[in-house]
C-alpha cells in the first residue's frame, strides 16, 4: 500500500514537472518571437481525445485552465533570426576647400543580394547629409542619387551618374559619399555662312584647367558641368576666313539651346588638315603642332589627345609659316621611333592644308650575349651608345627580354642571352653591350627599314676595375643628388649623366684605361669638378675625393 501511494505521488510529481517545462517553453517561444518582430507557430504531435481518433487536436490549457487561441503562423517563422547592422552614409559636396553636408537630398538604397532588383527604399537626408538605415549584416546595398542635378564623384574616377556601392559588416557602418551639384547647357555651334561647326572646344571654369570637348558636325552640344563654378566655352575656327568665339555658359535656361556663331575674318590664317597616313586603322594617337622657329623649345600652338587616326583632323586657324606636325599613338609617351610620326610643313594663308604623317620607318638590332663561360647571360644590356640615366639597379624587377621606351632606350636579354632592341631609326650608329659586374662591348650596327640588323654572338667578360667617389661637402644633405660623368682623356664620353645621392658613389665594370670624371651638383650653385684617375693591373681600384666649395662671389 505504502509503494503505491508512492508510486501516485511520484506520478504527480513528473507530471507537474513535464507541465512546467511546457508552459515554460511556450513562453519563451513567444518572447523570442515578438523580439524578431514575427509571429510564432508551434508545431507539436497532434492530441486526440482517443487513441487513433480523427478530432482536431485540442488547443493546448493556459496557466488559468482557460483555451489558448491559435497563433497563427508567419511565412517567415521558419527563418533564423538575422543580425542586424546600422548602415550611416553621409552625403557631403565641396563649398570652398571645405566638406559640408547635402541635407534634403533624395536618395534610393537598394539591396544587391535580393533576387527583386526593383525594391528600393527613399530617404531624404537630414540637416548634416545624413541618412540612416537598419540594414541585414554582411549585405551589399546599392546607393543612387533620385535627382538629376546630383551625381556622384570622387578623386579617383571623377564624376559619373552610376550607384555607389557599400558593403555592410557585422556592427555599425559608417562612409562618406562626395557629390557635387550640376547645371546642363546645350549649345549649337555654326559658322557664319550657315556651315555647322564640328572640332574640339575648350571649357575652363574661372581660375582652372581647361578641358577640350569634341563637336561633331550639325549635333548640339549638352554640356554638365557642376554648378559652384563659372564656366566658359572657347571656340577656335577651323576654317580660314572665320574667327573664334568665347561664350559664357548659363546663360539660357537648362531647356534652351545656345547658339553660337563664328564671325567672318579678314586675317591671314590658315589651317592644318592632318591624315594619319600608314597608322594602324584602329589606333588612337595624340597630334601636337608646334610653331617651327629658332628657339630650341618650340611652342604648342594646337594638340589633341585621343584622336582617331582614322579620321582627318583639322588644327585650330593658324598664322601662315612653318610648322612642326607631330603624330604619335597614345599611351607611349617615350620617343620610340615606331610609334610616332612627324612632318615639317608650310602653312600657306587662307588655305585649308593637308599633311599626311606617317610612322617613322625603323629597324631592329639582336644580339647573343655570353658570358666568360660562354653560358648565355640573363639580363644583359643591350642599348643605344647614347642612353643615359642607366641605373642597374632599376632593373631589378624588370623581366628577362624586357625594352624599355624612351629616349634612353635599352632592353635586356632573355633566358637564352638573346637581346632585341626594336623602334630603331635607320642608318648606322653604335650599340654597347654590357651586364652588370661585366665591362662594355661597343658594337656598330647599320639597321635598314624593316630588317632585324642581326651582330651574332658577344662575349663579355668580368669587369676589372671600379673607381669610388667620395664627397666632402657639409652644407649638403645626404638626399641630394649628383651627377658623375665619366670620360676617355680626347676619346668622349663613357657613362654619361649617372645621378645618385649621398656623398659617396662607385662605378664598376671599367676597363683597365685612363678617365677624366666630372661631378655636378645638381641643386647647382658650386660648378663642375673634374679629376683625372688611371686603372691599371696594379691598381684595379681608384678613389676620387671632391671638396664641394662654393665659387667666390664676383664684385662687378
Amino acid at each position: 500500500m505504502g509503494h503505491q501511494v508512492k508510486a501516485q505521488e511520484s506520478s504527480r510529481s513528473y507530471l507537474l514537472l513535464g507541465l512546467i517545462v511546457l508552459i515554460a517553453g511556450a513562453s519563451l517561444g513567444i518572447w523570442l518571437a515578438l523580439q524578431g518582430g514575427g509571429h510564432l507557430s508551434i508545431t507539436a504531435p497532434a492530441i486526440s481525445n482517443q487513441p487513433g481518433s480523427d478530432t482536431p487536436p485540442k488547443a493546448l490549457p493556459l496557466a488559468d485552465n482557460t483555451p489558448s487561441r491559435p497563433v497563427p503562423a508567419h511565412p517567415e517563422s521558419k527563418s533564423p533570426i538575422l543580425a542586424l547592422s546600422t548602415l550611416t552614409i553621409t552625403f557631403l559636396e565641396y563649398q570652398g576647400a571645405r566638406k559640408v553636408g547635402v541635407s534634403g537630398l533624395e536618395v534610393q538604397v537598394r539591396n544587391v543580394d535580393r533576387d527583386d532588383q526593383q525594391a528600393c527604399d527613399t530617404f531624404i537626408t537630414d540637416e548634416l547629409g545624413r541618412l540612416t538605415k537598419e540594414v541585414r549584416s554582411n549585405s551589399t546595398w546599392s546607393i543612387s542619387l533620385k535627382s538629376e542635378s546630383w551625381r556622384f564623384t570622387s578623386l579617383a574616377s571623377g564624376p559619373h551618374d552610376s550607384p555607389e556601392i557599400v558593403y555592410v559588416r557585422s556592427g555599425s557602418t559608417k562612409c562618406d559619399l562626395l557629390v557635387e551639384q550640376v547645371s546642363s547647357d546645350t549649345v549649337e555651334v555654326f559658322y557664319d555662312d550657315g556651315v555647322p561647326y564640328s572640332g574640339l572646344i575648350q571649357v575652363s571654369a574661372t581660375g582652372g584647367p581647361v578641358r577640350g570637348v569634341l563637336v561633331s558636325e550639325g549635333k548640339p552640344l549638352t554640356l554638365t558641368l557642376p554648378s559652384r563654378h563659372h564656366w566658359t566655352l572657347f571656340v577656335a575656327s577651323r576654317r580660314p576666313g572665320f574667327s573664334g568665339a568665347k561664350w559664357e555658359l548659363g546663360r539660357t535656361r537648362a531647356e534652351e539651346t545656345s547658339r553660337i556663331v563664328l564671325p567672318r575674318s579678314d586675317d591671314t590664317s590658315g589651317v592644318f588638315q592632318v591624315v594619319c597616313a600608314n597608322f594602324p586603322t584602329d589606333a588612337i594617337v595624340d597630334i601636337r603642332i608646334s610653331w617651327r622657329g629658332e628657339s630650341v623649345s618650340a611652342s604648342t600652338l594646337d594638340e589633341i589627345k585621343d584622336w582617331p587616326a582614322s579620321q582627318p583632323y583639322a588644327s585650330k586657324a593658324l598664322s601662315p609659316g612653318t610648322y612642326n606636325v607631330r603624330v604619335q599613338i597614345s599611351g607611349h609617351p617615350g620617343s620610340v621611333g615606331s610609334q610616332v610620326g612627324f612632318e615639317v610643313a608650310e602653312l600657306q594663308a587662307r588655305q585649308i592644308q593637308t599633311v599626311r604623317v606617317a610612322l617613322v620607318q625603323t629597324g631592329s638590332i639582336r644580339v647573343v650575349i655570353l658570358g666568360e663561360d660562354k653560358a648565355p647571360l640573363s639580363k644583359a644590356r643591350l642599348a643605344k651608345s647614347t642612353s643615359v640615366y642607366f641605373r642597374w639597379g632599376r632593373t631589378r624587377d624588370e623581366p628577362p627580354g624586357y625594352q624599355h621606351p624612351g629616349s634612353y632606350i635599352y632592353s635586356l636579354s632573355d633566358d637564352n642571352g638573346v637581346a632585341l632592341l626594336s623602334g630603331l631609326p635607320l642608318g648606322p650608329f653604335d650599340v654597347l653591350c654590357d651586364a652588370e659586374g661585366y665591362a662594355q662591348v661597343i658594337l656598330n650596327a647599320n639597321v635598314m627599314s624593316g630588317q632585324e640588323c642581326d651582330l651574332g654572338t658577344v662575349q663579355l667578360t668580368k669587369a676589372l676595375g671600379s673607381i669610388r667617389i667620395e664627397i666632402i661637402h657639409p652644407e649638403a644633405a645626404n638626399t641630394d643628388e649628383y651627377e658623375v660623368t665619366l670620360l676617355k682623356p680626347l676619346a668622349g664620353i663613357v657613362r654619361s649623366a649617372q645621378r645618385f645621392s649621398g656623398k659617396s658613389h662607385q662605378i664598376d665594370g671599367l676597363n683597365l684605361l685612363t678617365y677624366v670624371v666630372s661631378i655636378r651638383y645638381l641643386p647647382g650653385g658650386y660648378g663642375a669638378y673634374s679629376k683625372e684617375v688611371t686603372l691599371s693591373a696594379e691598381s684595379p681600384q681608384a678613389t676620387v675625393t671632391f671638396e664641394m666649395q662654393k665659387p667666390p662671389l664676383r664684385h662687378d
